[in-house]
């Protein structure tokens, strides 16, 4: 699934992505694309992001800072703010946040911002279907058989130690992501390696 990010420039993506057909209450020029599997949905929109519209500056700490007293008003938890490079050379940011869903589960949602050289949004929202807390379970039983078990902390923030509330937990780790290729976070992730990686990146400097 090829996606134009415009001056020539693409974006592969693998996995089952399949174009969908954008709403009205899309923003303009949106292109819109979904998946199912047994674990998860999700949606990915693209679009143009306008001269002084909200775009994330291509500095972490920047970008975090920007996002907290938003997180801080909703029942939300950070998994990632990170930056990078596409293998073209072009920065990158993105933030993953994960959020309750009704009646049970959790979404994931992307947001990640480039410019090639417009600027671009991809926002993604990824959500748990089926039987949940597959994840969180295998992950805690993999915990207790540790060596220190009892000391290792299951929810954290990622970027703040002194953080309570709503966070993220162990099991969402990247590290567990291929152990569990079709769960929603993992395809969140995929989304971002398919955007910087070489191998299954097609971006391309203009």
């Amino acid at each position: 699934m090829n996606i134009e990010l415009g001056s020539g420039a693409s974006l592969r993506l693998s996995g089952p992505w399949q174009r969908m057909q954008s709403l009205p209450d899309d923003p303009p020029d949106s292109q819109v694309f979904g998946y199912e599997n047994d674990e998860g949905q999700g949606m990915l929109i693209v679009t143009p992001v306008a001269d002084g519209g909200h775009f994330m500056p291509f500095d972490q700490a920047a970008a975090l800072l920007g996002m907290r007293p938003a997180l801080a008003k909703t029942e939300s938890a950070l998994i990632a703010a990170e930056t990078g490079k596409t293998t073209s050379g072009r920065d990158f940011v993105y933030t993953i946040v994960k959020g309750s869903i009704e009646p049970s589960g959790v979404q994931y949602t992307l947001t990640l911002h480039a410019a090639f050289p417009e600027k671009f949004q991809l926002q993604g929202f990824f959500n748990e279907r089926g039987t949940t807390g597959l994840r969180e379970a295998m992950v805690w039983e993999l915990s207790q058989r540790a060596p220190h078990a009892g000391t290792i902390a299951w929810t954290f923030d990622p970027y703040d130690a002194s953080a309570d509330g709503f966070l993220m937990n162990l099991s969402e780790s990247p590290e567990y992501d291929a152990k569990l290729p079709s769960h929603s976070l993992t395809q969140a992730r995929l989304v971002v390696a398919d955007f910087a990686s070489t191998k299954r990146s097609a971006v391309v400097q203009p």
